[in-house]
């Protein structure tokens, strides 16, 4: 059996029946490589493909590609799990809300359909908002958030968050001496841009971090039949502690203390070539 992790992050499983790949890592683990282009492997060398949180940051005019070269590398009778927002459960939370005028909640979830699709800053107003909650005594607000993103929940104060970046990278840039090249790259791009005006800058430049934004939100029915018109066939949607593989292989990937690793607002979907 072989698995292959797309875009994995460090969500990964370390052992020789995985291959993680993603743009750009420091774990040895992880092999770096263009995720959206051809990927250097044989027709059908994966049982499993599995991808969390990332078909929703494909240019929607792409996705067909990265479903096909996907459907290359399975095996016949492989399969593919998909984890991404459910955007038919965050309009139903949206919609409950309205009718209860909670206000509170409301705003969270706006920001959770939205922001990762307008944000032009890293973070965005998510993470503001992530770090002003945390800061506040709304025990029942934070607990609600917690249940809808999981670990993205990150509750930290402004002031940690920068002492931990500048940490964090400094023993990225150590581990990796590559990345001075993709920082210098992003302060070149961040300088020429003050050339244009600030109206246009803020309308049309985004200095979000790579894969950051959100080009697209999908549901169990629209998902479902895109990928029926890349042949995959047997779709099912699966909860987060379950799936139709033999084997649960993806325990540790999207379960964390029985629950849902990245919250209630995910949808798992499996498909087999």
């Amino acid at each position: 059996m072989r698995f292959l992790n797309i875009a994995c992050g460090n969500t990964l499983i370390d052992n020789e029946l995985w291959t993680n790949i993603d743009f750009t890592s420091t774990n040895k683990s992880v092999k770096r490589m263009n995720v959206l282009s051809k990927l250097p492997f044989n027709n059908g060398s994966f049982d499993v493909i599995y991808t969390s949180h990332f078909v929703e940051h494909i240019p929607k005019e792409d996705l067909s590609g990265f479903y096909k070269e996907c459907f290359r590398l399975l095996k016949p009778g492989g399969m593919i799990r998909i984890v991404m927002p459910d955007f038919e459960f965050l309009m139903k939370e949206y919609f409950f809300h309205v009718e209860n005028r909670d206000i509170d909640k409301l705003e969270f979830v706006s920001l959770l359909i939205f922001d990762q699709c307008v944000r032009n800053n890293r973070g965005g107003s998510l993470q503001k908002y992530l770090y002003d909650l945390g800061l506040s005594d709304d025990d029942s607000m934070k607990e609600y958030v917690f249940e809808l993103i999981g670990d993205d929940s990150g509750f930290m104060s402004q002031s940690s968050l920068e002492k931990n970046f500048y940490k964090r990278s400094f023993r990225k840039i150590i581990h990796n001496p590559s990345l001075i090249i993709d920082a210098l790259t992003l302060f070149r791009n961040y300088a020429v841009s003050f050339l244009f005006s600030k109206g246009f800058r803020k309308q049309n430049i985004s200095y979000a971090s790579l894969g950051e934004k959100h080009m697209w939100l999908y549901d169990n029915f629209l998902m479902s039949e895109i990928l029926k018109k890349e042949n995959y066939r047997n779709i099912s949607k699966e909860k987060f502690n379950t799936t139709s593989w033999k084997e649960n292989i993806f325990i540790n990937l999207d379960v964390k203390n029985s629950i849902p690793r990245k919250g209630t607002h995910q949808i798992f979907i499996e498909a087999y070539k």
